[in-house]
């Protein structure tokens, strides 16, 4: 639910980012994890053409 929400917005980030950067196209993915028997989400951002991370997170 929480990528759904911020692909939403998504269009009004787009046309601030755009200006900023030169990253056409990113991709997002979410898995969930356990970290020491803790549920975790992992959050990943890149750039599928030239194979590079941009971001990660962990939740």
């Amino acid at each position: 639910m929480v990528v759904w929400s911020w692909v939403q917005k998504l269009p009004r980030f787009r046309r601030s980012f755009k200006a900023r950067c030169k990253v056409s196209m990113f991709l997002l993915d979410e898995t969930a994890i356990l970290v020491k028997g803790l549920p975790a989400w992992v959050w990943v951002a890149y750039k599928p053409i030239s194979k590079s991370v941009l971001g990660f997170w962990l939740s």
